[in-house]
């Protein structure tokens, strides 16, 4: 049993010099997969879950296992056409998951090959917080640990598959080229003070670039809220649907913020009370 967290959208996504980024936002919603390994090039796996058996025979494949297949189980809570990394920690889980079941070990690197060779791909597989190319060239840099940072999330009922947004993605502007460079020193600064602050400043930024290319109806109303209730900032992702505010758990007014919301948001928004946490795929459940 092999397991990998889904997301809340991005911290931040953009472009730097002509390379596509995104700084992960890995939270305490999880994928889980089983392997069971067999004598048969036949890989038994749920319905609507292509990607991770996808993952699968690539793992086996990286280990000269060509001819043998088995059966892939799939448990996870995390929404699904939201930018949430729903198939990225699928994949994740069950390329681990493959490996665990050969006795073999799988970096988090080959995991990262296998994600992007099937489709355009978060870097939650690997720990901490990143700083990563979800198109070409994976991990960019690791950035450190999160302070304690909680996130309301924000999930519409609209959906949105992420490889259909990345086929015509933002072409960013100079400007706001430099303001993603500034981002990510800020960002880098911010993890290594265990500056929470930091974090949502950089989030806000991203975020309201991004209402240029992929908007968020609820964004301004949400972010007046989230600013008079002291929060740290507002999340989304950038090739989704989903929207986080981002909360210090001692200062951020969250009962308040929470009435708040109960009011604002239309029927059929999800409200979910998630948690920042190091990203990774791990053994166990």
């Amino acid at each position: 049993m092999a397991s990998a967290p889904g997301s809340c959208g991005e911290l931040v996504q953009g472009k730097i010099e002509g390379q596509n980024f995104h700084i992960t936002c890995p939270i305490d919603l999880y994928s889980r997969a089983r392997v069971e390994i067999q004598r048969s090039k036949e890989i038994v796996y749920p319905a609507g879950k292509p990607k991770a058996r996808e993952a699968m025979r690539k793992t086996l494949d990286l280990f000269d296992g060509k001819n043998w297949g088995g059966r892939l189980e799939i448990f996870s809570d995390i929404p699904i056409a939201k930018g949430m990394a729903s198939s990225t920690a699928d994949i994740a889980a069950a390329s681990l998951a493959t490996a665990l079941a050969l006795g073999k070990e799988v970096a988090p690197d080959h995991i990262s090959s296998i994600a992007l060779s099937i489709e355009p791909t978060d870097g939650i597989m690997y720990e901490g917080i990143v700083l990563y190319d979800h198109l070409k060239r994976g991990l960019v840099e690791k950035l450190g640990l999160s302070p304690p940072v909680s996130i309301i999330i924000l999930e519409p009922e609209e959906r949105l598959e992420t490889m259909v947004y990345n086929n015509g993605r933002p072409a960013y502007g100079e400007v706001e080229e430099l303001l993603f460079e500034r981002a990510v020193e800020i960002i880098r600064k911010g993890l290594k003070e265990r500056d929470g602050q930091a974090i949502g400043q950089v989030a806000t930024m991203s975020a309201t670039i991004n209402q240029k290319y992929l908007a968020k109806p609820l964004f301004e109303p949400v972010l007046n809220l989230a600013q008079v209730r002291g929060a740290l900032g507002v999340n989304v992702a950038h090739s989704g649907t989903v929207m986080g505010i981002l909360c210090d758990p001692e200062k951020t007014e969250t009962a308040e913020l929470l009435t708040d919301l109960y009011h604002l948001l239309p029927p059929g928004v999800k409200v979910r009370w998630k948690k920042l946490v190091g990203g990774g795929a791990r053994v166990g459940w």
